[in-house]
């Protein structure tokens, strides 16, 4: 039931792609409160912030699955994960949706065909290196997704 509830919030997710990325309303932390909200069957707003995101129980690199969240704080950004991590020539990644203001210049975003989005802003896929030398320092975190399921059949 809780592989289902994520596959929801997925499906939601993807309807997203390529809306543009704007602070406050469809930022990162915006975009996924849309989709756990709608997940939670609860009207769709902003209930949570980055750093809030960053409250559930940490696990470790070797633990990450789909649905965990990664955090960096500084700059505060959050995405979700959609992939466990696999290793190609030596470097560790994951698959995250997300949405930012960053561009192909640093990270190649993709649609859910796997094209990839050029020069826009906004939501979509990003294959995220993790190991050795990542980006920014990250730790991941997951949500109580049992609970959640659990609380929706009240």
């Amino acid at each position: 039931k809780v592989w289902w509830f994520f596959w929801d919030m997925l499906a939601r997710a993807e309807k997203y792609i390529w809306k543009p990325y704007i602070s406050s309303s469809m930022d990162c932390s915006a975009f996924l409160s849309k989709i756990f909200c709608a997940g939670l069957w609860i009207e769709e707003k902003r209930i949570w912030t980055s750093a809030t995101f960053a409250k559930y129980p940490r696990v470790s690199r070797n633990d990450i699955r789909c649905g965990d969240i990664i955090y960096q704080s500084k700059p505060a950004h959050v995405e979700l994960v959609v992939s466990k991590p696999f290793v190609e020539n030596g470097k560790t990644y994951l698959v995250t949706i997300w949405s930012s203001s960053d561009t192909n210049r640093v990270d190649p975003m993709f649609d859910a065909s796997g094209k990839t989005i050029i020069g826009k802003n906004g939501v979509g896929y990003r294959k995220r290196q993790i190991a050795p030398n990542p980006r920014h320092t990250y730790t991941f975190h997951r949500p109580p997704y049992e609970q959640w399921v659990e609380n929706r059949k009240a």
